[in-house]
């Protein structure tokens, strides 16, 4: 298998377990249909945590800001409010 041929199988293969993760099945669900396809299991369990990791590492895509910097605005945003229309509070 030439290296472009071992990409473009690398990427269908984490396309499909997207795929299959965003119409609700579960890595178990997951893991069959992969070993339905000739997948062994282990390989199959090493896929879809990897997938996984990249998820959970990369969030959910939609949106470009970090969660820290989102707590921040609203922080900061409460603060302005509170300053602007003298409302009896703060938030530290």
């Amino acid at each position: 298998m030439t290296p472009e041929e071992e990409k473009q199988l690398t990427e269908q293969i984490i396309a499909f377990i997207i795929e299959l993760k965003n119409e609700g099945s579960s890595n178990t669900e997951i893991k069959n249909t992969l070993m339905d396809k000739g997948m062994d299991e282990d390989t199959a369990r090493d896929w879809i945590k990897n997938v996984n990791s990249h998820i959970t590492h990369n969030g959910s895509g939609n949106s470009s800001i970090p969660g820290w910097a989102i707590w921040l605005l609203i922080l900061v945003g409460i603060n302005v409010l509170s300053a602007s229309f003298d409302w009896p509070f703060w938030v530290y």
